[in-house]
């Protein structure tokens, strides 16, 4: 799904918010991203000696300026090098490719024509100027020239096979002519399920195919270098991509750097437009491929035990609390409401809280509310710079001892309505229940005083983890275990704040065991448009959308 698809989903509908965890679908995602500039990549290429990457998008080329040859890490996007072929080839695009010189750039349309761009500086698409006539390669979804610039190779989605061509003068895709060798082709039906693109070693003897089904690359070694009709598949140099954020995501594009250390996938799903980063532990073999791509992250390389997640209202920021290393965690997003873009800000952090489960925070950000482990106390922090942990001093005399309240027996996590007049408690002892407290001074939680509970021990029968409560205080959201399930509750409430009057929505809840183990907290944005929860276990936030 493109980006614009993403936040235009954001914005529809009647207009109406709910917070309704059933609504939901689970997409997934994250990696280093082009989401800023492109929608809905199709195609990728390396050039001017891996110092220039570029990107297919629809009509328009993308191109990005790397410091570093064929490492995307520090990629820049130059937008004076972008190219709309709208009013040239005026159809979308399926691939791109580069003479060996950057002097021309040859491009695969939805019409199965390959067209020429003369570019008057080498490896600018910017600089281009369409030249007149094209060749047909049939139905093709990815194309690859030899360096000789006469032999051409192209797969399609269901066609089993890679197909050869040769253009009767070199890098002439202008002429109208090309001739289809089908004697030469290579026959994939033995182990494909949908070659979609594919990419050669740099001498010729291995050809290199990425299967948008089985979500897998693999490698045919030629007898013959650049003759693939004399190839075989070698299964044991299979490579299966990985998952993404627990999604299975096609492969676009395949690309080798010219030493085969390293490739990249280009992949396109779900709001996420991205280049993941492989290295090969042995040049050219895609079987001893690890994903080492520094953006491409999951938070168990720093969180032990992640206990509360709590997104700030722009949906930029979000805070995670580690009970373990007894950390508060800040990461910010390049997309609002995207865990998928986010980067940990290690120096928004606040370290060496006392071991902790929950997390709250005011709503202007100068408030911060952790409840603790060992003492049980519910200790309120001031941040001298409204949203960031860093600057948090503990208020003294501002704390709530929740072990010495006789209506709690394991608390959890907390949450508060929107005035900060009531304190919502997770209570995941024996009898598993919502604890609530007025609080005569707002966001002052050494004035609580009990008020009432409400009893959710049938719903969330085995744990009770998280608690969220939407901005107009008539939906409460919980999370836990239900029959050995992972679970999101949803409870309606009648009057806003107050719980005695809520009702489990069993329709509106959400069964999300394949997705979890152990869901500790669950938040929605304020439209009610997106749905997070953490997993304590496998150490993930997972983002689901409407």
């Amino acid at each position: 799904m493109s980006s614009s698809v993403f936040l235009s989903m954001l914005n529809s509908g009647s207009g109406e918010v709910s917070y309704t965890p059933a609504e939901m679908t689970y997409p997934g995602g994250k990696s280093l991203s082009f989401h800023e500039v492109a929608d809905a990549v199709d195609d990728d290429a390396f050039g001017d000696s891996g110092n220039a990457f570029y990107l297919l998008d629809g009509t328009v080329i993308y191109t990005y300026d790397l410091s570093t040859p064929y490492d995307l890490t520090d990629a820049v996007y130059n937008s004076s090098k972008t190219l709309a072929t709208s009013g040239g080839i005026g159809l979308s695009l399926k691939a791109i490719r580069f003479k060996t010189d950057g002097t021309e750039l040859y491009l695969l349309a939805s019409d199965d024509e390959v067209y020429t761009y003369s570019l008057s500086t080498a490896w600018d698409p910017s600089s281009g100027t369409i030249v007149a006539g094209s060749v047909s390669l049939g139905p093709t979804y990815d194309f690859y020239i030899r360096d000789n610039g006469i032999d051409v190779y192209a797969v399609n989605f269901g066609d089993d096979a890679i197909k050869k061509y040769t253009l009767p003068t070199a890098w002439d895709f202008s002429g109208g002519s090309i001739t289809r060798v089908a004697a030469d082709d290579f026959d994939t039906s033995a182990f494909d399920t949908g070659i979609i693109c594919l990419d050669f070693k740099d001498d010729g003897t291995e050809v290199y195919l990425g299967d948008n089904t089985a979500r897998r690359i693999f490698t045919v070694e030629l007898t013959t270098a650049w003759d693939v009709s004399t190839g075989t598949e070698n299964s044991s140099k299979r490579f299966d991509i990985p998952l993404l954020n627990s999604i299975l995501m096609p492969p676009f594009s395949l690309l080798f750097n010219p030493n085969g250390e390293e490739f990249y996938i280009l992949q396109n799903k779900f709001d996420a437009d991205i280049a993941n980063h492989f290295t090969m532990s042995t040049n050219w073999d895609v079987s001893t491929a690890s994903n080492s791509n520094p953006r491409n992250y999951n938070m168990e390389s720093f969180d032990d035990a992640t206990t509360q997640m709590y997104f700030k209202d722009d949906g930029v920021t979000f805070f995670t609390v580690d009970t373990t290393n007894n950390k508060v965690r800040t990461f910010e997003t390049d997309v609002e409401w995207n865990p998928l873009y986010a980067t940990r800000n290690s120096s928004k952090e606040l370290s060496s809280i006392p071991p902790a489960r929950g997390i709250a925070f005011k709503d202007d950000g100068t408030k911060m509310f952790i409840s603790e482990v060992a003492s049980g106390n519910l200790d309120r922090y001031s941040l001298s710079t409204a949203w960031d942990p860093s600057t948090a001093s503990l208020d003294l005399g501002k704390s709530f001892d929740l072990n010495a309240d006789p209506n709690i027996h394991q608390q959890y996590n907390i949450t508060f309505n929107s005035d900060g007049t009531i304190l919502y408690v997770v209570d995941n002892g024996t009898t598993h229940k919502v604890v609530a407290y007025n609080l005569s001074t707002a966001w002052d939680v050494s004035t609580a005083v009990y008020d009432v509970s409400l009893d959710v021990n049938t719903v969330l029968d085995t744990a009770f983890y998280g608690i969220w409560m939407s901005p107009d205080d008539l939906t409460l959201i919980l999370t836990g275990i239900n029959s050995g399930m992972s679970y999101i509750a949803k409870y309606d409430l009648t009057v806003e704040g107050d719980i005695s009057t809520a009702t489990h929505d069993a329709a509106g809840s959400l069964d999300i065991e394949t997705y979890a183990a152990v869901p500790v907290n669950a938040s929605f944005s304020p439209d009610g448009e997106y749905m997070f929860f953490s997993d304590r276990l496998v150490e993930v936030i997972r983002g689901f959308i409407k």
